[in-house]
């Protein structure tokens, strides 16, 4: 083989290199966006099963938490 034809071959390896690192950087970023929505949509379709007495009551202590965090500030 020429000197020249192992130089593309590098060059080619280099690029297909960078590429398979771009697409699994893409990968693991999209992967984890899908995680975050699945577990909010988990969260959600589990807030929405909550009877009234127990939407009250989710309610009420989220509000008493938004207080304690605020320092009982209005």
């Amino acid at each position: 083989m020429s000197e020249k034809h192992l130089e593309r071959k590098e060059v080619l390896n280099l690029v297909y290199t960078q590429q398979a690192d771009a697409m699994a950087n893409a990968y693991a970023r999209l992967k984890a966006e899908v995680d975050t929505w699945k577990l909010r949509s988990n969260n959600w379709q589990k807030f929405c099963q909550l009877t009234r007495p127990e939407m009250t009551d989710e309610l009420n202590r989220l509000k008493a938490e938004v207080e304690r965090l605020k320092g009982g500030q209005p």
